[in-house]
């Protein structure tokens, strides 16, 4: 039997995952493709317990069989990526804190930046430097970061932030670092091998092979998800349960579409298919995670979000169960043995 083998590209930019081309011949692997099959009759569930979600999902006839190789012509670290795995590289050796105290420290953030009642920006894992001569925000802000400790929320009004004038901004912080951003020359050569920020970038730049194959591993498993339901059939999942997925992501982001809410919800039904095909989980095991969760992120779900949890608090366990099946190799173009074309 044929492998199908996935190839994955990575380019400049924070190594990135921009594409994945399928060098496959599907007839020959026996893997369906990433489309959609109409059953007539389907009822109008209102939670995920109400059907069978592995009759909707058509898995790849083998993970064994399918090859995801690396493109490694380029992946590097260049102008464009290296602050991405500079700043990365200090997280590593910085002093972690538990509170915000002294300028030139570091916060980690996920923030939504709202007006009149209308989200402007939302980011997650932004770095923030704590300073008084900030240029990123103004004294209001600047005043509401003076202590403010991991995992509290901080609600900010009349702010100046980012770009945004007058605004309210809603943050919590994840990770607190005795580090500035950016980032200075002093604190460099008290804390690295470098005598300079300058002279940090450079060196990455120049040996970077090692740093950013390592991160295009990492994409490459946090990929691995899409990348197989992009050989997955799927039967058109009820119009109910798209509609209950999409109440859901507009709770965290109002303009979140249909077709976001369609995708993830293709999604909960693929690792649930996965958790039953290959026994990843038990519903025993399932509920003994979920009851384990933080009160404050379970209390006020509806019992449609509380069956998804369920299934989303296996996503990594799901990703190590399809890792340990496929074959991941790397490859420069100069060694694929015949022409092949990107998806």
């Amino acid at each position: 039997m044929k492998k199908a083998i996935v190839f994955i590209c990575f380019f400049a930019g924070a190594a990135c995952f921009i594409s994945a081309g399928l060098y496959i011949n599907k007839q020959d692997a026996g893997l369906g493709v990433y489309t959609e099959e109409t059953v007539t009759k389907v009822k109008s569930p209102e939670l995920l317990s109400q059907i069978n979600m592995t009759q909707y999902v058509s898995l790849p006839a083998s993970f064994s069989d399918i090859d995801i190789i690396e493109d490694i012509d380029n992946i590097d670290v260049t102008d464009s990526n290296v602050d991405d795995v500079m700043y990365d590289q200090l997280k590593k050796t910085a002093t972690h804190l538990g509170a915000i105290d002294n300028d030139g420290e570091t916060a980690i953030v996920d923030y939504t930046i709202t007006k009149d009642g209308t989200v402007q920006e939302m980011k997650n894992n932004f770095m923030l430097g704590y300073s008084n001569t900030s240029k990123v925000y103004n004294e209001i802000m600047y005043d509401a970061l003076t202590g403010a400790t991991i995992g509290v929320p901080v609600h900010i009004e009349n702010a100046v932030f980012n770009g945004y004038d007058n605004v309210t901004v809603d943050l919590t912080i994840s990770n607190i670092y005795a580090m500035p951003y950016p980032v200075t020359d002093e604190y460099v050569s008290q804390n690295t091998e470098y005598d300079s920020v300058f002279n940090m970038r450079q060196a990455l730049i120049n040996d970077s092979s090692g740093e950013a194959k390592e991160l295009a591993r990492a994409h490459t498993i946090s990929s691995l998800i899409d990348t197989m339901m992009s050989q997955t059939t799927f039967i058109k999942l009820p119009e109910s349960l798209i509609m209950k997925e999409l109440e859901v992501l507009q709770k965290e982001n109002p303009d979140a579409t249909y077709d976001e809410a369609k995708h993830s919800l293709y999604k909960i039904f693929f690792i649930a298919s996965v958790i039953k095909n290959y026994d990843v989980a038990t519903k025993t095991d399932m509920e003994k995670r979920f009851a384990k969760q933080d009160e404050k992120d379970t209390a006020g779900l509806s019992d449609y979000e509380k069956e998804r949890m369920k299934y989303l608090l296996f996503e990594d366990d799901v990703v190590t169960c399809i890792y340990k099946k496929i074959q991941i190799n790397t490859q420069t173009a100069a060694e694929s043995s015949s022409p092949r074309l990107k998806a």
